[in-house]
């Protein structure tokens, strides 16, 4: 019994543990911004330029140039959508190991390219000096944004460090 409690607990705490308040926050804030992919990598990139430069089909490219190509948009929405994805289910107990696993396989095709806890933070900073630009940003947001990330970002790095 000792045991099905640890493991219980255990895996509360690797997904999301929001409150559905706090998921609805979240949800809110990406439904104003998400549609916006290109914009999103473009405020990425034009803030951490080493980002984009561990992108091989961007990388030592004019980032004004490239902005507004087809393969700039393309992969935006590649990346943004795994996010949408991600959100759309936070909140919901019952896509914990769905959520999870995504997270992992994003963790494992990222450390195969060799990104860092360090890339990921400066991310979430861009990602979120965006969004908080776009939206009305509150404590109540930033502390679930944050405990959104935290958990993302968790699940990650176990894969990123094997």
């Amino acid at each position: 019994m000792k045991f099905l409690i640890v493991l219980a607990v255990a895996t509360a705490t690797v997904a999301f543990p929001l409150a559905s308040e706090e998921a609805i926050e979240v949800q809110t804030a990406w439904n104003a911004v998400k549609d916006n992919q290109a914009d999103m990598l473009y405020a990425v990139f034009k803030d951490y330029p080493e980002i984009q430069d561990k992108f091989p089909a961007f990388a030592s490219q004019d980032l004004e140039a490239i902005k507004n190509s087809e393969a700039f948009t393309s992969h935006a929405k590649r990346i943004f959508g795994q996010l949408s994805s991600i959100f759309d289910q936070i909140g919901v107990d019952s896509n914990e190991e769905e959520i999870k696993a995504s997270l992992e396989r994003i963790g494992e095709t990222h450390r195969n390219r060799n990104a860092t806890k360090e890339d990921f933070g400066k991310f979430r900073n861009a990602l979120t000096k965006y969004v908080a630009s776009r939206v009305t940003w509150n404590e109540n947001l930033a502390a679930a944004w944050n405990k959104t990330f935290d958990g993302i970002f968790e699940i990650i790095f176990s894969k990123l460090a094997e």
